[in-house]
């Protein structure tokens, strides 16, 4: 009985501070964050010391057929990375294509970025999956990707 009563109190604690971690609008809703104007190719931005430059859009001129995936084209996007949050910067997770509104697959590429040093500068490539023929292609950044991370949206137009 105690035991049940014990495990009852610590999940009723837990379950009150996560709660007390969202900012709650007047309303008592959870706030959303805000996604401000896409930028560019070729604009840059910021955010926790991390720096993302979308230097250009294509399409791939090879498709690798032996790859567990078949999809109609393959997008490339040329990247810069700039490191300044006094940290290693290890770029993941953190790059999503949304194709027509829907998220889309990642595609392997042989000049992949992956870990920028504090103070450096990278440039690399990721690849996404295409499939059809779609109108409109948002590159989303969001270099650590909590509840309340911040995030920066790029209007795509492919070569």
């Amino acid at each position: 009985m105690k035991k049940n009563i014990l495990f009852g109190s610590i999940i009723a604690l837990l379950f009150l501070t996560a709660c007390g971690a969202f900012d709650r609008g007047e309303s008592g809703e959870v706030e959303a964050e805000a996604v401000e104007e896409n930028l560019n190719i070729g604009e840059t931005s910021t955010i926790d010391g991390i720096s993302l430059t979308v230097d250009d859009a294509y399409y791939a001129d090879k498709i690798n057929r032996s790859a567990n995936t078949n999809p109609d084209a393959i997008l490339i996007v040329d990247l810069t990375v700039e490191n300044n949050s006094g940290k290693d910067y290890s770029l993941g997770v953190d790059i999503d294509l949304y194709v027509d509104g829907v998220k889309t697959n990642t595609y392997p590429v042989e000049k992949l970025m992956s870990r920028v040093a504090d103070g450096e500068t990278a440039s690399g490539q990721r690849a996404f999956e295409i499939k059809g023929e779609p109108s409109e292609f948002e590159l989303e950044f969001s270099p650590s990707k909590r509840l309340k991370s911040e995030k920066v949206r790029y209007t795509i137009e492919p070569e």
